[in-house]
């Protein structure tokens, strides 16, 4: 059985390159007498933003990827 902090991490991974998903998973959205029970998801600019910040990271997902492990590499060689 997965422990919740499994569960979560697994959760929030599939959110890495899509911004507006995690917003929708992460709030509230509708739900009555909470701040957002007037809103169905992010205003229009915001959903627009997100998208293009999830369109940005699958361009360059190997680019970061590739940068984190090289700084990863540089940190255990004592090279940073």
């Amino acid at each position: 059985m997965k422990s919740s902090v499994e569960i979560m991490s697994e959760d929030l991974a599939r959110f890495y390159d899509d911004p507006l998903g995690f917003v929708m998973w992460a709030f509230p959205w509708a739900v009555e007498g909470g701040q957002l029970s007037g809103h169905t998801g992010p205003r229009p600019w915001q959903d627009k933003y997100l998208r293009l910040v999830g369109k940005r990271v699958k361009e360059h997902a190997f680019v970061i990827l590739y940068r984190l492990a090289l700084r990863q590499v540089m940190v255990r060689e004592n090279l940073a």
